[in-house]
This record gives C-alpha cells, sequence and structure tokens, in this order.
C-alpha cells in the first residue's frame, strides 16, 4: 500500500479539512467570493494540479477506476473520457458544497455529465446531509467515512469506494449532458 494510504489513516486526518486534504487533495484558490455554479467548475477544472485520468491521490484514482468499471468501459479511449477533479478549497467547495466531481464526457468530446460529491467525517454533517436529500442537498453524493485501507484492511475500503462507484454511474445516468463541456 502507498504511504499515501496511511496518511488519512488516523489522528488529525480523520477531522475535517485535514481529513478532505489528505483523502482528495486540495486546490487552495485565492477567489474568496461569491461565484456561480458553472463557472466555479470551470475555476476548479482550470486549477486542477494533476492529470484528471490519472490522479495522484489513492481515493480519487480508486474511485475514478471503480466508475469506469461501474460504466463497463473497456477500451483506453473510453476509459479517458472519466475525469475527476478535486474541488476543496475552491469557490465550487465553499459556495456549493462540492469537494469532488466527476466528468464523463460524450464520444465525441462535445458535452458532458457531471456527478458532485461531498465529503465529511462528521457525525452530526453526515446526518444533516442525510436529512436534507429529503429537502435540498448541494452535492449529488456524501461521501462518509472511507475506510483505511492500512488500518481497516483493503476489503473494507474498496467495498466503500464500489458503493460511491455505484452510486456515481446511477447519478450520471439520470443527468442531461452539458453542452460545450462545463
Amino acid at each position: 500500500m502507498s504511504k499515501e494510504a496511511r496518511f488519512y489513516g488516523g489522528g488529525e486526518e480523520r477531522r475535517g479539512k485535514p481529513s478532505e486534504h489528505f483523502l482528495l487533495g486540495s486546490l487552495r484558490s485565492e477567489i474568496k467570493m461569491y461565484v456561480p455554479y458553472d463557472e466555479a467548475i470551470k475555476i476548479a477544472k482550470d486549477l486542477q494540479r494533476e492529470d484528471p485520468t490519472n490522479p495522484k491521490k489513492l481515493f480519487l484514482k480508486d474511485l475514478r477506476l471503480a466508475v469506469i468499471d461501474a460504466l463497463g468501459l473497456v477500451d483506453e479511449k473510453a476509459m479517458d473520457r472519466v475525469k475527476i477533479y478535486t474541488a476543496v478549497d475552491s469557490p465550487l467547495d465553499h459556495w456549493h458544497g462540492v469537494d469532488v466531481f466527476i466528468e464523463f464526457e460524450d464520444e465525441n468530446g462535445k458535452s458532458s455529465k457531471i456527478v458532485t460529491f461531498d465529503a465529511s467525517i462528521k457525525d452530526e454533517k453526515i446526518e444533516s446531509e442525510r436529512e436534507a436529500v429529503k429537502k435540498e442537498i448541494k452535492a449529488d453524493i456524501l461521501i462518509d467515512k472511507v475506510p483505511d485501507p492500512d488500518v481497516d484492511g483493503i476489503k473494507p475500503y474498496l467495498e466503500k469506494v464500489e458503493e460511491i462507484a455505484k452510486l456515481a454511474v446511477e447519478a450520471l445516468k439520470t443527468r442531461p449532458s452539458l453542452g460545450g463541456q462545463a
């Protein structure tokens, strides 16, 4: 297992923003004013420090691959249409409650679908977010506690990643395509 997997294991890393940082990375955007959703997506994409088809963060890499598997994609060109972006510490995070998002481009690259995630390990936030699903939730999917593969074992970790990926694919299937890519 990579060193990275150990970093989001316990103690400080399991609380709030440090957990998001270790699990998802961050953008550290200097933009603090309100930005509309579509513009916030573009800013998050522009601020990426990594290739969205090959993220360095273990969880992002594993989630992207699990989404690819759940979509049934087998050739490399099709797999490259699935991109994952962190939004932690960006206007998308601050104003729209989105920590990470996956974009699935159509075959010609002219439009895409996006599914968004909010990550939280705080029990009170998880419960209130679940209740908010009935009312209004900002992100499509809540990522709650992700097992640490080094501490909890690889099987619970991969089961959680696959569970999240299945939810993402269900959400992608219901999304309208965004023309001209988001």
